[in-house]
């Protein structure tokens, strides 16, 4: 069996040589240990993301490949990545630049395919805080994903942590929108795609990756810069995917997420900032639908968003695709 797992980056060195590093450590005692390609391919001119390949390359068990997507967005990127998968291979895996697998993710994915016969295989994404983290940031959940148990069949996933039959992916014209490049939700949509052609979704608890949550992300006005783009864009996919009653019906959940939040926002700001800012955040996310309907899009991305400050990375030894 061969894997290729597809990473897009754009100017995080240490959080991607963080992410290698895990990969590394990747262990197969459900599976027989498959043959693993991982793509990187770096959203940028500055090549900072080859550069790291290079350096964990002599090193790495697994075959190592990296490119270049000068143009800037991230369906771009993740189109690059899946263009650069073997056409041997079996599956195809995502996960996040800043994201650290726990060492059974990969073969608890494929475990899950077996089991539920899942063309696609959701995992679980857990947050790891800093001991500095705010109580009210904990006490609010505002990074963790809705609670599925293992084996629940999904609409959607997430590229944060997902396996996909290469196979039904390559079915897709286009994988990843591009309309989405800089909006975000290039995800969501690709794979409510592949859930509307009756491909079959399932929830793997067990496969397990661990995402940092700098301090950057631990603000008001991130979380609803976030709510906002995730609202707006989500809506604007489904407007492409889903009936005519979608319009309206959007129109209704969004208008209420804000009457909600802004109804119970004066009693939550007495209980804490945690209860205030959830609030907040619902405002945000029915204010990001209902201007979708308007035909207004966010673009989230527009500036490159980095996490660590940039470092210098020296060369080693990695194969660059042409």
């Amino acid at each position: 069996m061969r894997i290729a797992i597809c990473v897009a980056t754009c100017q995080r060195p240490v959080e991607l040589r963080r992410l290698l590093n895990g990969l590394n450590q990747l262990t197969f005692e459900k599976n027989t240990p498959p043959q693993v390609d991982v793509i990187v391919v770096e959203n940028d001119d500055s090549g900072q993301g080859l550069k790291v390949c290079e350096e964990v390359g002599p090193n790495f068990r697994w075959n190592l490949v990296g490119g270049i997507e000068p143009r800037r967005g991230i369906s771009y990127a993740r189109n690059r990545g899946v263009s650069m998968v073997p056409p041997e291979a079996d599956f195809v895996a995502f996960i996040d630049d800043d994201e650290i697998p726990a060492p059974t993710w990969l073969d608890e994915l494929l475990a899950a395919h077996h089991t539920y016969q899942a063309e696609v295989v959701s995992g679980f994404v857990e947050p790891k805080f800093s001991p500095d983290t705010p109580d009210w940031i904990i006490k609010g959940k505002f990074f963790e994903r809705p609670s599925q148990s293992t084996g629940a069949v999904l609409n959607t996933a997430a590229t944060n942590n997902a396996m996909v039959k290469a196979d039904r992916l390559r079915a897709l014209n286009p994988v990843f929108d591009e309309r989405f490049a800089l909006t975000g939700s290039e995800d969501y949509n690709m794979f409510c795609r592949l859930q509307v052609a009756g491909n079959k979704i399932v929830r793997c608890n067990e496969a397990i990756v661990y995402e940092p949550i700098p301090p950057s992300r631990m603000t008001i006005q991130w979380l609803m810069h976030s709510s906002f783009r995730v609202g707006n864009s989500i809506t604007l996919s489904d407007l492409e995917l889903l009936s005519g009653k979608t319009w309206l019906v959007r129109l209704v959940k969004g208008t209420g997420r804000v009457v909600q939040g802004m109804v119970f926002m004066p009693f939550h700001f007495l209980m804490g900032r945690a209860f205030f800012v959830q609030d907040l955040r619902k405002i945000a996310f029915g204010l990001g639908v209902v201007t979708a309907l308007f035909g207004y899009k966010y673009i989230a991305y527009r500036k490159i968003h980095t996490i660590s400050a940039k470092k210098t990375v020296p060369s080693g030894s990695v194969r660059q695709a042409s």
